[in-house]
């Protein structure tokens, strides 16, 4: 398991707590790019500075991160992830209705987490 520094180690109990008050909206929002073939690799993107990748999600509650939508296709075309990287990419995030995968970016600290969804029968319309 990856050890994380005490800094880190906030910004990711920011990111659960985040990421609890909003997994619902990010659940239908994977669940409606893989249903309308946009993407089978949704990517949301956890920022606490301005960043030119992905939609902003508009309508979601209060939280420290702003949240965007973006997919493997965006990380690849801007050179985020490298083409000989994407099969593992892929193999590591096999069902995104069950984890989310959120790239949380700061200034000093960007990183792919894949968060399970908690409860994910409960999400389901």
């Amino acid at each position: 398991m990856q050890e994380f520094k005490p800094s880190e180690q906030i910004l990711l109990k920011s990111l659960n707590k985040d990421f609890r008050n909003i997994e619902k909206q990010l659940w239908k929002l994977s669940e409606l790019m893989i249903n309308q073939k946009i993407s089978r690799f949704p990517i949301f993107i956890a920022c606490d500075l301005p960043l030119s990748l992905g939609i902003k999600i508009q309508e979601l509650p209060l939280t420290y991160f702003e949240f965007r939508a973006s997919h493997l296709q965006e990380f690849i075309q801007k050179k985020l992830i490298a083409s000989n990287a994407i099969a593992h990419f892929q193999s590591t995030y096999p069902n995104p209705l069950e984890k989310a995968c959120i790239f949380i970016v700061t200034e000093n600290f960007q990183k792919f987490i894949f968060v399970p969804y908690q409860q994910q029968k409960n999400l389901e319309p």
